[in-house]
């Protein structure tokens, strides 16, 4: 059964890469949206603020800003995650511990939905310390006793990712690409526009209530099989040098301490070593048409000078997009 949004939807992770196109398509759909933001005078937020969106400070890490934001609004969706521990901001604090900020909001302020942002291999039980504090994160939801739906995605592509654009920048600036061992781990790329349309669809359909879904691309790629897609899209001819996974682990966290935002990280390193496709992917279900493939859609890629991505593979990271 669906419903009509009247009440503001809290959004965290707002001014992120999904929360970016999430909130887009809320109000394009003309869903009132608040937006959970740290820095209201930030660009990132005067955007979010230019289209309607309401601006509520806070954090997180900070449940009094938390409770305060969650007050009248019909649902929220935590996107809110990190994929690199740097600080005081680790898997613990942020992927977990601010989820369960999240709930307690919720319960408080009697919010009764909530669609939470997982990850596709995310289990309380992982040996990866990310997928475990997403895992971890995901079995607190279900155990909340609110309305939630929770979203399994693959690797996201999209205008503004970080995973596809990243390795475009090593292709476009190398003459040698490495590839981590074989190279042949498989992942599913999804569409970030197949990603909000099918959170969009759990938001209004209480049939996807207590529901945990898989979201992946039309079919897996290898790791190998997307650098050369990018190479193909990019029009560039790059050799390939297949490195074992405790070489580029060791240079992964040399890299980690040295630069600001590297373009590999051990974390991410450690989840290339497993298999990331959906046993059974519910986008199709959830967003009503075939999902959008990785070849033939990164076309934004292109945008990427050589500047930048030289810029990128010294460490400054890429130009934010949004």
């Amino acid at each position: 059964m669906s419903k009509r949004i009247g009440e503001p939807i809290l959004v965290t992770g707002a001014t992120g890469f999904v929360g970016h196109h999430l909130v887009h398509w809320l109000r394009k759909s003309e869903i009132p949206v608040r937006a959970l933001v740290r820095q209201p005078s930030s660009p990132a937020a005067q955007k979010l603020a230019a289209t309607g969106v309401e601006l509520a400070i806070g954090q997180i890490g900070d449940p009094a800003s938390l409770a305060r934001a969650a007050q009248g609004v019909g649902a929220i969706i935590h996107l809110v995650a990190i994929i690199r521990q740097r600080g005081k901001a680790t898997y613990a604090e942020v992927n977990y511990r601010g989820t369960l900020n999240v709930i307690e909001a919720a319960q408080s302020a009697r919010v009764r939905r909530l669609l939470h942002m997982s990850a596709l291999g995310a289990n309380p039980s992982s040996p990866y310390p990310y997928l475990r504090s997403k895992g971890l994160a995901a079995e607190a939801v279900r155990q909340s006793g609110l309305a939630y739906t929770i979203f399994r995605p693959s690797v996201i592509f999209g205008e503004g990712d970080e995973f596809v654009r990243l390795l475009a920048a090593v292709v476009k600036a190398l003459p040698i690409v490495p590839i981590v061992s074989s190279g042949e781990n498989r992942l599913q790329p999804i569409w970030i526009g197949d990603v909000v349309a099918a959170i969009g669809h759990c938001l209004t359909d209480e049939a996807t209530i207590g529901q945990s879904y898989d979201l992946g691309g039309p079919f897996p790629l290898s790791y190998e099989q997307i650098v050369d897609t990018i190479s193909e899209t990019l029009g560039v001819h790059r050799r390939k040098l297949h490195l074992s996974l405790p070489l580029m682990q060791t240079i992964a966290q040399i890299l980690d301490r040295l630069l600001s935002a590297p373009p590999v990280t051990p974390g991410l390193l450690s989840l290339l070593e497993i298999e990331n496709v959906a046993s059974r992917s519910a986008t199709h279900d959830l967003t009503g048409r075939v999902p959008l493939s990785l070849p033939g859609n990164i076309d934004y890629v292109k945008q990427i000078t050589w500047w930048e991505a030289f810029r990128a593979v010294a460490g400054f990271g890429l130009p934010k997009w949004n």
